[in-house]
């Protein structure tokens, strides 16, 4: 069996709180002791009440939180100090996609903008390729087919989308960053 392409092992992760004004300080664990491994082409979902550790479990494996014990480790390699530049260069592999459609995209941008973004911060591509890609929007407009209902892409924002069709450009902000 080929190694994992995302390994996490017994992740913890506690938040210090103060209980009213005057309270003591307590430490409430969001994440205790999760493990899972995500192969090469697999998807995984996690589903939970709210309050149960999604986010933050999110937020560990892409390595913006990192955790108080247990690993996190993308393509064999163990995640890097945040902002490093060897992080930068996982989160250019990487992405989330958010459970709340309309949280996870801006009202003042685009959404081929919104799907743009990503290839354009980690700088995927060549020169011509990322020029290209703001004068046309075909591959933009192949994610957005791929991930649900047609959109135009070029011109709809966020309050202009429809309910079903919310869920799919906020699925699509998150597909061009994977490779």
């Amino acid at each position: 069996m080929t190694a994992p392409l995302v390994k996490v092992e017994a992740i913890v992760r506690s938040y210090r709180m103060r209980s009213g004004m005057f309270g003591r300080v307590t430490d409430l664990r969001a994440v205790d002791g999760v493990s899972f491994d995500i192969q090469r082409g697999e998807t995984l979902g996690l589903v939970g009440e709210s309050g149960s550790g999604k986010s933050t479990t999110g937020r560990m494996v892409l390595g913006f939180e990192a955790p108080d014990s247990g690993s996190v480790a993308f393509d064999q390699t163990a995640m890097p100090a945040t902002g490093s530049a060897a992080w930068r260069s996982q989160r250019a592999r990487m992405q989330m996609i958010f459970q709340d459609p309309l949280g996870a995209l801006d009202r003042r941008w685009t959404i081929a903008r919104q799907v743009r973004e990503p290839l354009d911060i980690h700088a995927i591509g060549d020169d011509a390729s990322r020029a290209a890609r703001h004068r046309r929007t075909a591959p933009i407009g192949r994610s957005l087919a791929r991930s649900g209902p047609a959109l135009s892409a070029r011109a709809l924002r966020r309050p202009a989308a429809t309910g079903g069709h919310r869920p799919s450009a906020g699925d699509a902000a998150g597909l061009p960053g994977l490779r």
